[in-house]
């Protein structure tokens, strides 16, 4: 886990921290006078990034590269795009069809083929590994630091590891004991652990807790995610009780 980020119940999604994924180019305007400086080439549609994106590959062999789309609905797999960019920024970008399909097709078909064989024979291997490796989730372990806390001291500090031999998500949802239930706080915690990591999350009791005492603990998601970011599988665990007096 590269960084914890504490974040309000009600925002929206899941945050993350300490993932840094490669950008989809967006549609740009060039200034006209950079107009005749644009280029033009052909893309095929390969696949799908880890990320959710549309990884596109040259249909010309002799031209080196890709780019990444954003997944929209505009463009499938398979499909072959023109995309014309100023400066590494997408200017205009379409799907070919009818006659400027079959042009394409005639002139770079046994290439595109191979190049979609490759990336069908690579996305199956990559899915064999990954789903034998995620076979057996197990919870991250975590351990409060110590029970009893006073309001007036800064952090309560909880130890984490992760045992299981790829990345998981880890979610910290501090709770309080109110009238014999555990009820959430309107804040939780979430950040990533490497294989066999361990970190310290520390949580202000002034700013986190508002100084008020009272029995807490922390509900732990241990989470995986599929090749395509979604969420695969999760497991729920609970820390000891946190006492403040």
């Amino acid at each position: 886990m590269k960084k914890f980020i504490t974040a309000v119940a009600m925002s929206l999604g899941i945050l993350t921290a300490g993932v840094i994924t490669q950008a989809p180019q967006v549609e740009a305007s060039a200034p006209a006078k950079y107009l005749q400086d644009t280029t033009t080439e052909t893309f095929v549609v390969l696949s799908v990034t880890a990320d959710g994106y549309l990884d596109c590959k040259p249909v010309n062999p002799n031209v080196e590269g890709g780019y990444i789309l954003d997944n929209d609905g505009k463009y499938k797999l398979g499909d072959i795009v023109e995309i014309t960019y100023w400066n590494d920024d997408i200017i205009e970008s379409h799907k070919l069809t009818g006659k400027a399909l079959s042009s394409v097709e005639n002139k770079y078909g046994s290439y595109i083929n191979s190049l979609m064989d490759e990336s069908i024979a690579e996305d199956a291997y990559e899915r064999t590994v990954y789903n034998k490796q995620i076979k057996n989730l197990e919870k991250v372990s975590a351990n409060t630091t110590k029970v009893n806390h006073t309001v007036k001291e800064k952090n309560v500090t909880i130890a984490l590891k992760n045992h299981n031999k790829y990345e998981v998500g880890v979610e910290l949802q501090a709770q309080k004991l109110v009238n014999g239930k555990w009820k959430n706080l309107d804040w939780y915690d979430f950040g990533f652990l490497t294989s066999g990591e361990k970190v310290y999350a520390k949580h202000s009791i002034k700013n986190d807790f508002n100084s008020k005492k009272g029995t807490y603990r922390y509900k732990v998601t241990t989470i995986n995610y599929d090749l395509m970011g979604n969420e695969f599988k999760e497991k729920v665990s609970y820390t000891g009780k946190v006492i403040l007096k």
